[in-house]
């Protein structure tokens, strides 16, 4: 009788990879089973929709400060890696106290925790992602991103089930878990977002034109971004009829959609100017959210999730190259903090208000044209950005 030939062990680096992959699964699956049901349970605490917009106004504040002040620390002593860990435990933490505690003012801890960390945790551990393929000379960011979504999807499609078994204390305790579980896959990312230099050759690095210039775009495009993701779901259930059942699902659908693409994107990325990239997904997301504004029916909203799939992924990744290569390395971690969370933070502050009475006075064709019209002002702005940047294809030799 033949044996059995034996399996070969993992090599160090496959099975880096594998953690790599694990790592965004748990952190996305966490993601979707806490941030879409936060909100809605501080609702029905007691908290007023009111104290509630007041509460988000002041995370936004947090969001706005301290995520910057921590990465221009860990730009400087080179804590990347144990500022992303910070940034999880944070969002374990806030979980942990929403399951646990129905307290007005611990709710109140557990949200600012939540939302003051959860983008910030994103940029940061996508941004060393970037890193780590830059030192492997690799351009496998997309494909590492596409099982962020997979994560998500897997997420929000358990998220029914779990809080039909045990409600809210199911969602977050199961959040935390993912959260707290991922702790232990974060060695898979390195530890800094720069090489280790000589003391005496360290300096302070001015912040390039080029950044500034993609700062204010960005305040213009995220504003869009924020609105109209703020808008979009509660459009489609008031005036196009689907239940809170049907936008669990198409949340999910939302995520997978984007996987393939994510993974095309590597070589899509290789084989085109960067500009063109960037350019393409954020004028297309701008035409997404006027078609989001005008659909006729609901019929219509599942092919338009599958053309924002392609739109979004080739724009959010291109995003964080395009800040990449206006950055210095030694404050790149600080521009993405910056570009992708005080900004629009900014933003969302501004326009936070207005956005609500624009929705309930003159309609949803007036709000998202307004969102596409703000985020094509930032797409112009950028040009000027793209330009001094001088960000153009992705190096052959990262394949």
């Amino acid at each position: 009788m033949l044996s059995q030939p034996q399996r070969q062990p993992q090599s160090p680096k496959s099975q880096s990879k594998s953690r790599l992959y694990s790592l965004q699964i748990l952190n996305y699956s966490g993601n979707a089973l806490s941030k879409p049901y936060v909100n809605l349970y501080l609702l029905a605490s007691g908290v007023s929709v009111t104290t509630l917009g007041v509460l988000l106004s002041i995370a936004a504040l947090f969001e706005m400060l301290v995520p910057p002040l921590l990465s221009m620390v860990a730009d400087h002593y080179r804590l990347h890696r144990l500022l992303y860990i910070g940034f999880i435990s944070s969002l374990a933490l806030g979980n942990l106290l929403l399951a646990l505690f129905d307290q007005i003012p611990v709710l109140i801890v557990a949200v600012i925790l939540i939302e003051a960390t959860f983008r910030p945790t994103m940029t940061l551990g996508l941004q060393l992602v970037i890193t780590r393929m830059s030192y492997e000379s690799r351009q496998h960011v997309g494909r590492v991103r596409g099982f962020s979504s997979l994560g998500f999807s897997m997420g929000s499609f358990i998220a029914n089930w779990l809080f039909v078994v045990g409600g809210y204390f199911a969602l977050f305790s199961s959040a935390a878990f993912a959260y707290l579980t991922s702790l232990s896959l974060t060695g898979s990312l390195p530890q800094a977002t720069t090489e280790k230099q000589e003391k005496a050759t360290v300096t302070r690095v001015p912040r390039t034109r080029a950044f500034y210039l993609i700062a204010i775009s960005m305040f213009f495009i995220m504003m869009g971004q924020r609105i109209g993701y703020a808008f979009w779901f509660i459009h489609f259930q008031q005036n196009l009829g689907l239940s809170t059942e049907h936008l669990a699902v198409l949340s999910a659908v939302m995520a997978l959609s984007e996987i393939p693409f994510f993974v095309l994107l590597d070589r899509i990325l290789l084989s085109i100017n960067v500009r063109v990239a960037f350019w393409a997904g954020g004028v297309g997301m701008a035409f997404v959210w006027m078609a989001v504004g005008i659909l006729p029916d609901s019929t219509w909203i599942l092919p338009l999730i599958l053309v924002r799939g392609f739109l979004f992924s080739i724009f959010h990744l291109s995003t964080f190259l395009v800040i990449n290569q206006a950055s210095h390395p030694e404050n790149v971690a600080t521009n993405q903090a910056i570009a992708q969370g005080t900004i629009p933070s900014i933003a969302t502050l501004l326009t936070g208000a207005i956005s609500g009475w624009i929705y309930g006075n003159l309609g949803v064709v007036a709000l998202f044209t307004g969102v596409m019209s703000v985020t094509l002002i930032g797409m112009v702005i950028s040009v000027f950005a793209l330009r001094d940047a001088k960000v153009d294809r992705i190096p052959a030799q990262q394949q």
